[in-house]
């Protein structure tokens, strides 16, 4: 018999984790149908992919990050994960410092959001990436 040698551990939105010395609070975001997933505060530094939308206590988690990097599926309405009029709209609420869009579809072009459709301090995220803040 295989038994599995990963110990599963259930973090729960207000949650408190550590890996190492880095520290993060996971706070819960809708992903549609009833489902919720985690973001994560990191310091200065938040992190939302999965999602569908913000909930109040979400956007407090995520309101003047440095950096925050959220998941923008495509242009159009999604039964499960945010657009970039959305994203776009959080950023203008919750003013981090800049922003990534990851978790994008083929429908977001990177060079149209570059030239076109994203703000200053908004860009999409490329392989190979690597952040500095």
């Amino acid at each position: 018999i295989c038994r599995p040698w990963l110990i599963p551990h259930v973090i729960e939105p207000g949650e408190d984790i550590a890996i190492g010395p880095v520290t993060a609070k996971g706070f819960a975001q809708d992903h549609g149908y009833s489902t919720i997933t985690l973001g994560y505060r990191f310091q200065d530094f938040a992190y939302s992919t999965d999602l569908r939308d913000l909930p109040p206590p979400a956007k407090s988690m995520v309101r003047g990050a440095k950096l925050w990097i959220v998941g923008a599926l495509q242009q159009a309405p999604h039964g499960t994960h945010a657009n970039l009029d959305q994203v776009l709209g959080w950023v203008r609420d919750l003013a981090p410092a800049r922003t990534v869009i990851t978790h994008m579809s083929n429908d977001l072009d990177y060079d149209s959001m570059v030239e076109h459709l994203l703000p200053v301090g908004v860009t999409p995220a490329f392989d190979g990436m690597v952040l500095e803040f």
